[in-house]
């Protein structure tokens, strides 16, 4: 689910390694109409301390959505310390859910 998700980023930033967003399973092969739903969303894509580790495809709870996997740093040249999960309903790139963990 959404908070397992977190829990993986978590991992990774605890790990010290930054990934780039991967292929796995549901992973969004175009990543551009994702990207603008989630910005349209208000997710923080764009945002130069939040590093996008993972865009997914899928259903939730019935939806069409696009999940984005952030790991958030709170300034310039600091660790992640922060998951955050955002996932938008592709059809009208509402929010339908959110998830976070410190790492």
């Amino acid at each position: 689910g959404v908070r397992s998700l977190a829990e993986e980023a978590a991992e990774l930033a605890r790990g010290g390694a930054v990934a780039a967003p991967d292929g796995g399973a549901g992973a969004v092969l175009d990543p551009a109409p994702a990207l603008e739903c989630l910005r349209t969303s208000g997710a923080p894509v764009d945002e130069t301390n939040d590093r996008l580790v993972r865009l997914i495809q899928a259903r939730y709870d019935g939806t069409p959505a696009y999940l984005a996997v952030f790991l958030e740093s709170p300034g310039a040249d600091q660790p992640a310390d922060t998951a955050v999960v955002w996932v938008a309903a592709k059809a009208d790139c509402r929010i339908l859910d959110t998830a976070s963990l410190r790492v």
